[in-house]
């Protein structure tokens, strides 16, 4: 009988130290970026509502494919977040950001009409 318990304690300890220490990765948020920098992000997501999050030290940002600082992302800019749980906080580890003037730029290069060959 105390053998069996040792056994459902060893193997079930493991499991929670890794839980207990591990990041777990959330649903991406999507949103135009409020405002960016001191470690913070808010962005204004579907419903309307205004949402910040703390940005970790090693966060991987990038904008328009290259990458940057977090003070580099501005007011309008569009944003993927990635979020993860860190010791029962949720940080962002991944900025994924285009920035309002390219996507315009974009689209404007999108809908203009192909030249005709001569």
């Amino acid at each position: 009988m105390h053998n069996l318990r040792r056994v459902r304690i060893a193997s079930v300890l493991p499991l929670a130290i890794v839980i207990m220490g591990a990041s777990v990765a959330l649903d991406p948020h999507v949103g135009k970026i409020v405002s960016a920098g001191n470690g913070k992000i808010t962005i204004v997501v579907q419903q309307g509502n205004n949402q910040t999050y703390d940005v970790a030290a090693d966060a991987q940002i990038m904008l328009n494919g290259a990458p940057v600082k977090l003070e580099k992302l501005t007011m309008g800019d569009e944003a993927k977040l990635t979020i993860e749980s860190k010791n029962s906080r949720q940080v962002v580890t991944k900025i994924d950001a285009m920035s309002a003037s390219d996507k315009t730029d974009k689209r404007a290069i999108a809908r203009a009409p192909l030249s005709q060959p001569r």
